[in-house]
């Protein structure tokens, strides 16, 4: 197993303060960690701020005050049953105010923290914040955002606790009017404190459990072994030559299950030249029998994934599909990239990610990876640990999943649905899209010509003393807002903003001739690109997926065939004109119309819902925008109520909130106007809605009288 953090960590005994430097700028420098901790749980914060500096103790300014009253309520007191430290223990500012800390300031300060948990041994770690969560895991993991790791209770190998993240309260503080963030966070709490007193973890000893097999006989009285026995699951996993099996050359390079014994075997198939193509053929043999047995239940992280290759390669079907670990992640918790293996092993057995070493084989070009060049013994303990971990999760998965159990069958079918559609594909006429995408070059060509002759490029060169590169940001921006001093449009972030509805505000050809050239690049780059990249034999094979959108909805990609352009004339008419039916069939369309709020009529049996879509003078998504934006009816336009129904219905139906939903209607459309010309900026206005803040507390009075009065409260989709 490769070292953690800490270990990595454990040879340098003191922080380094001489190459951080922050210590000369605090007035409390190498703050030690505090608290009596009699429920033996150490805090790690993020990093002292002003009123920390100079009282020189953690968690004593605002944000201490806020987590201080809620711990109160559960007779808990943050000096007396808690220590604290933080990630880094100087405080870090600039012109005066608190910023977050450097990577590299975690590391000059991270023996200070080891050197707490070493000697403090508590039996519960709290990590309040992304900052204490990269502390102790970013060598590991690369998205470290606290909505994916808050109120996980992860248990620690090194440390033997457990270790749950939270949300830092300075979040509440900072938005001291979300309502619903305040519920979460005290939930959060209230969950930390319940694992107070649970018993240590124990861990497993995984490598332990691995069986390489190399000798054709050991794999043969395995399989045997397999099909005697008749083990009521089997968990198996393949290592593969790329994501798809389609173009030639493709092979399953090796093979590793686990059966209830919980020991994991794994072999080579089409490694290299390992096998005569005898002795592969009694693998195979064996190896489809086991898979098509009906006794024996199929298990595997993404079972699609592994039954594709199986039809395509072995020419069988696996049966029965039994459980799918990396679905039934997402039912369970629907968090954004969360459904992965190694993320899984990790929150739930400790177990850290352990395919650094052979990370960069598994990726390759985008059709055919490296995965022969691994050292075989390497590959087959990965293999191993996949199908061994991947066991376990599905056990412990059908222990915990609970009520949502009929909603994982629910999407097993569908996932069983899926594999004879991706593996058939779609036809597309290759050639046509060739000829299209040379055209679109000719155009780009032409439309760049252009801009390379216009006045304003001219006038950058002659400003800049380089040529205008139109699909940079800061030069556009510089050019207009700048040089040629239109009114600055600025992104959130401070910078100058130059995207579709930024330039729409500038009616000059040269600025027209820009959004045409990144209309026709889209086209090409982003959608025929994809076609004649994912082409194989006159077919593409998007990958269809249920565990990746939080509203449970399906996705696809490579290509990412749900996102085809169908509003834009001209770019729906190049994408879609390549795709033909297969011999004996035709393309038809359907629109579900409403199916969510069907759903959500017939689950709540509320009368509102039933109303909605039983009645068809009512519309939903019209009297949104009458609420949103305070207008009669006869005021709403299309596109108003487009935008009522696109930012506002569908993502309360899946389960956004107000906050996020008035930043997008603020943004999407002050600009639009109603059926009598008056701007919804000047409507809203006159109402009283000043500024985005008046707007955010605007919508979260809708949302309450929209959830409410439709039943919704509580309800997720």
């Amino acid at each position: 197993m490769q070292r953690t953090l800490l270990e990595e960590n454990t040879w340098r005994k003191r922080p380094d303060c001489a190459s951080c430097g922050l210590f000369k700028k605090c007035l409390s420098p190498r703050m030690d960690y505090s608290g009596e901790g009699k429920k033996k749980v150490l805090i790690i914060a993020e990093a002292p701020g002003k009123e920390e500096d100079e009282e020189g103790t953690q968690l004593v300014g605002e944000s201490g005050q806020v987590l201080r009253d809620i711990l109160e309520k559960y007779d808990l007191d943050l000096d007396r049953d808690f220590w604290k430290i933080n990630s880094i223990n100087c405080r870090p500012h600039s012109g005066g105010s608190n910023r977050t800390p450097t990577n590299k300031e975690l590391d000059y300060c991270a023996p200070m923290v080891i050197n707490a948990i070493k000697k403090l041994k508590p039996k519960v770690i709290w990590l309040f914040g992304k900052t204490a969560v990269r502390c102790l895991y970013r060598k590991y993991f690369s998205d470290l955002s606290i909505t994916r790791w808050r109120a996980l209770c992860i248990p620690d190998r090194i440390n033997k606790c457990w270790v749950i993240p939270l949300f830092h309260p300075a979040y509440l503080v900072h938005n001291d009017k979300d309502e619903n963030l305040k519920a979460i966070f005290e939930h959060d709490i209230r969950y930390a404190i319940s694992q107070i007193d649970r018993d240590p973890p124990i861990f497993d000893n995984e490598e332990a459990r691995i069986r390489k097999l190399t000798n054709i006989d050991s794999i043969l009285d395995c399989l045997d072994n397999v099909l005697t026995k008749q083990p009521e699951y089997l968990f198996f996993d393949y290592e593969t030559t790329g994501l798809k099996p389609y173009r030639k050359g493709h092979k399953i390079v090796s093979i590793s299950f686990c059966t209830e014994e919980e020991i994991a075997f794994s072999f080579p198939l089409d490694y290299k030249d390992y096998w005569s193509t005898e002795n592969k053929e009694k693998i195979i043999n064996l190896w489809r029998k086991i898979l098509s047995h009906k006794k024996i239940k199929k298990m595997a992280h993404n079972i699609k994934f592994e039954a594709i290759w199986s039809k395509v390669i072995l020419g069988i079907d696996v049966h029965p599909l039994h459980w799918d670990s990396m679905l039934c992640a997402h039912i369970i918790d629907s968090r954004e990239k969360f459904t992965g293996l190694k993320f899984q092993s990790f929150i739930y057995f400790g177990v850290l990610p352990y395919d650094a070493h052979i990370k960069n084989y598994l990726e390759g070009n985008p059709e055919f990876n490296r995965v022969e060049r691994i050292n075989l013994s390497d590959l087959l303990q990965y293999g191993g640990m996949d199908s061994l971990l991947g066991y376990k999760l599905c056990l412990l998965q059908k222990r915990i999943i609970g009520r949502k159990k009929k909603a994982f069958r629910f999407f097993m079918e569908g996932i069983k649905e899926f594999i004879p559609m991706e593996i058939d594909g779609f036809p597309i006429k290759e050639k046509y899209y060739e000829e299209e995408n040379k055209k679109l070059e000719e155009q780009i060509a032409k439309i760049k010509s252009y801009l390379d002759k216009d006045e304003n490029s001219i006038l950058f060169k002659e400003k800049v003393g380089r040529k205008l590169d139109y699909n940079s940001p800061m030069d556009l921006g510089h050019l207009l807002y700048d040089i040629l001093e239109y009114p600055k449009v600025m992104t959130e972030k401070g910078n100058y903003s130059v995207d579709e509805k930024a330039l729409s505000k500038i009616n000059i050809p040269f600025v027209r001739k820009i959004q045409r050239l990144r209309k026709i690049e889209k086209i090409k780059n982003t959608y025929l690109a994809q076609f004649l990249r994912e082409s194989v034999n006159g077919k593409i094979h998007p990958i269809v997926d249920l565990h990746i959108p939080r509203s449970y909805r399906s996705s696809a990609s490579k290509p990412s065939f749900q996102n085809i352009p169908v509003r834009e004339e001209y770019a729906r008419k190049i994408t879609r004109s390549g795709f033909i039916p297969s011999k004996g069939n035709q393309i038809l369309a359907a629109d579900y119309k409403a199916i969510e709020v069907n759903i959500a009529a017939v689950y709540t049996q509320d009368p509102s819902l039933i109303e909605y879509v039983s009645d068809s003078t009512k519309d939903m998504h019209r009297d949104s925008a009458l609420e949103i934006w305070m207008l009669p009816k006869e005021e709403v336009t299309k596109e108003i109520r487009f935008f009522a129904k696109n930012q506002w219905v569908f993502p309360q139906f899946y389960g956004s909130w107000y906050k996020e939903c008035a930043l997008n209607l603020w943004d999407m459309c002050l600009d639009l106007k109603t059926k009598s010309g008056i701007s919804l900026k000047e409507h809203i206005r006159d109402k009283g809605v000043k500024d985005i803040n008046d707007f955010i507390d605007h919508l979260k009075e809708i949302e309450y009288i929209f959830c409410s009065s439709l039943n919704l409260v509580g309800i997720k989709f």
